[in-house]
């Protein structure tokens, strides 16, 4: 969001380097306090893009991802162990993703299902959207 950001339940995450044990980074926990708060700020955001929208997004990071890989890659072996060239192939991957989505959202399309396989339904058709389902809250590893 690009604000500062407070965090009213100090908890952090101690990110080691797994061959010698040192401490890379430490990242805040973010809480149930800052959750909610974040989701607040998320409820006015307009969701409904266009697939134009939605790949120049993607694009753009995949650009961004490319701008600063070698900082990622260096940050990728740190935190993982992983050698330099495997995270560089990490990195690679990721933006290879990252644009597959991206012209994936271009062609996002709803699709006519025939009903003749529905007892009494000789004739017609379904027509089925994508709609956006709005804010969703994850947790990942």
């Amino acid at each position: 969001m690009g604000t500062a950001h407070t965090y009213t339940e100090m908890q952090t995450l101690d990110i080691c380097n797994p061959f010698n044990n040192e401490v890379v980074k430490v990242l805040p926990i973010d809480g149930r306090t800052e959750v909610l708060e974040a989701l607040s700020k998320l409820s006015s955001y307009d969701y409904r893009l266009s697939g134009w929208q939605r790949y120049q997004i993607l694009s753009r990071l995949c650009s961004l991802v490319e701008k600063h890989a070698a900082e990622l890659q260096q940050t990728i072996s740190l935190e993982s162990g992983k050698t330099l060239r495997d995270s560089a192939i990490e990195i690679k991957r990721a933006c290879q993703v990252l644009l597959l989505s991206a012209e994936e959202a271009k062609r996002i399309n709803g699709e006519l299902i025939p009903l003749d396989s529905v007892a009494g339904m000789d004739s017609g058709f379904a027509m089925v959207s994508r709609e956006p389902l709005g804010i969703v809250a994850a947790i990942t590893p």
